[in-house]
């Protein structure tokens, strides 16, 4: 009983889940959870849920495929016939292309069984056994399972018991294997071993297989109880025990009114010699049947009425199994009709996604473009300002160096007293061409030793002193200079530094506000630790920084 009710606590589970995101969600989680509804033959809920997704819901050919292949199943499970197999093979030419064994596998087997009400039985088998193959790369032995009973149930049909019971002894293998909803496949397949060894006159292996159903009655739905009490019915025919082929058959139908099962308590009434109900029970069978199923027992009860002399009877019949086939005929016609106008809608639906994702896809590459351009543009503009800036800084003070010769002295001696000094040579007593004073002493009082410098001037020797204090005397980080101070500084320095403007100019190609940089803290012989000090680097970046200004140079004797 535990085992019935985790089984129907599930499937609650899974219909609450369906209502929940029948109306939201994405169409690929919807469709696996009409999976769910399929695993559990809940066969009206699923295809009711399927009818809720609209076209236009499918947004990807995954989508397209998988719908194509539940609906290929709601309609082979509804006994419907499609005339041609136009929907399902999108859905095998898409799960070949991705790799999806076990979705192309079920593909081939739903091809296999449509295949076969068509009567197209050759290709019905080749696309079942096909699908076996595949199958066996796959870890669904339920799904093997069912292509073996498919097969199996072909053969049997066809009178092919030995091939049928060959393939029935497979599905057996791997109907024992599955470890969950056992209860849902396994009695369908002892029905049809059992059925298999009646046809083989093996009547004790025939008895015993349906008899093995029994177990699963309590844990089964309807739909499956139904089908062992129709089989436990038909295994007592032939045992000669039409009272209990009887009880098992009316079982059967108050669970879940069937043509089979119907068709098989009329011969159980003929047994009996009540060939009143056995009428009756025959016209319920062609009532309920499908199509196919209905021309089948048609064709049977015409033939006994010849062989009992009733010829009217079976002319009758005959008329009407030509009425009958003239319907199929035209419904398939219009299936046909449908299927090619919903091929053709998913064709176009699929070229006009391909179309807006071309028109997505150059709008994305003309704004990236765009950017792109916008970019450099703002990149170039960047840099000619920066280096106009370099320009005008190094102007302004090569005009007071021009203009206050007595300055250009004090500069150069102090730019080349901190450079000997970062090479660690200086010595107690200063160098010949050396001011007596400290080179940040120097710097702060050359612009007052000229009379009348002008303002501008007086400010700009002010803050080269500042700048040269702060990083060539201190080695302080300005790393967070504004790019507008960083240039002031860099033109102070090509003006200032005897040689390193030429250098930037003739020796170097394309340089960058760091490869500037790190020119003139390499040119006035700064320690690495001192550089990656005042540019805020790491080790690393310093090498990576060093390697980008050997590149740049445009000798071997520059870099």
């Amino acid at each position: 009983m535990r085992f019935g009710r985790t089984i129907l606590l599930t499937t609650f589970i899974s219909i609450l889940a369906i209502m929940a995101g029948c109306t939201q969600g994405t169409s690929e989680a919807r469709l696996a959870q009409i999976d769910s509804l399929l695993e559990r033959k809940l066969y009206d809920s699923a295809r009711a849920e399927l009818s809720r997704i609209a076209p236009s819901d499918l947004k990807s050919e995954e989508d397209i495929a998988h719908y194509n292949l539940q609906k290929t199943n709601l309609c082979f499970r509804n006994g419907e016939v499609l005339p041609n197999d136009s929907m399902i093979d999108i859905s095998i030419k898409h799960y070949r292309q991705n790799g999806d064994k076990q979705k192309l596998a079920r593909s081939l087997y739903f091809k296999g069984r449509t295949q076969y009400d068509r009567n197209e039985t050759k290709n019905a088998l080749r696309n079942l056994l096909e699908a076996a193959g595949i199958a066996k790369e796959t870890g669904d032995d339920a799904l093997k399972a069912k292509i073996y009973a498919s097969l199996a149930y072909f053969n049997k049909r066809l009178g092919e018991n030995r091939y049928a019971l060959k393939y029935i002894k497979q599905a057996l293998i791997y109907a024992e294997k599955i470890k969950y909803d056992k209860a849902f496949l396994i009695p369908g397949i002892y029905m049809q071993a059992s059925d298999i060894y009646g046809n083989l006159k093996d009547t004790a292996n025939a008895i015993a297989y349906i008899e093995k159903c029994i177990p699963y009655i309590e844990h089964t739905d309807s739909f499956g109880k139904a089908n062992i009490y129709s089989g436990l019915a038909n295994i007592y025919n032939v045992k000669g025990d039409f009272e209990k082929a009887k009880k098992y058959g009316d079982m059967s139908i108050n669970l879940r009114p069937k043509h089979d099962t119907y068709y098989i308590l009329s011969k159980t009434y003929k047994n009996k010699g009540d060939m009143a109900t056995a009428d009756t029970m025959i016209k319920q069978a062609i009532k309920t049947a499908t199509p196919n199923y209905k021309m089948m027992m048609m064709a049977e009860i015409r033939k006994e009425k010849q062989g009992q002399g009733r010829y009217k009877d079976a002319a009758a019949l005959g008329d009407s199994m030509m009425s009958l086939n003239n319907s199929i005929t035209r419904r398939n016609q219009a299936d046909s009709i449908i299927e090619i106008q919903a091929t053709f809608d998913i064709a176009q639906k699929d070229r006009q996604q391909i179309a807006k994702l071309k028109h997505g896809i150059i709008c994305i590459a003309i704004v990236a473009i765009a950017l792109i351009a916008i970019s450099i543009m703002k990149q170039y503009t960047q840099n000619a300002l920066f280096k106009r800036k370099i320009r005008k800084a190094k102007h302004e003070l090569q005009a007071i160096i021009d203009n206050y010769s007595e300055f250009k002295n004090i500069l150069y001696n102090t730019l080349n007293a901190a450079a000997e000094s970062n090479k660690g040579n200086a010595e107690d007593g200063p160098k010949a061409g050396q001011p007596e004073e400290r080179p940040q002493e120097t710097m702060a009082q050359a612009p007052n030793r000229a009379e009348g410098i002008a303002p501008e001037a007086r400010q700009c020797l002010a803050e080269m002193y500042e700048m040269t204090d702060y990083v060539i005397i201190n080695n302080n980080c300005i790393a967070k200079w504004s790019n507008d101070k960083t240039a002031r500084f860099i033109g102070y320095c090509c003006c200032a530094i005897p040689g390193l403007n030429d250098k930037m100019e003739n020796d170097y190609t394309n340089l960058t506000k760091q490869n500037k940089l790190m020119l003139i803290f390499i040119y006035l012989n700064k320690e690495k630790e001192d550089i990656c000090k005042i540019m805020g680097l790491s080790e690393s970046a310093f090498r990576q920084a060093q390697n980008r200004l050997k590149k740049k140079a445009k000798t071997a004797a520059a870099a």
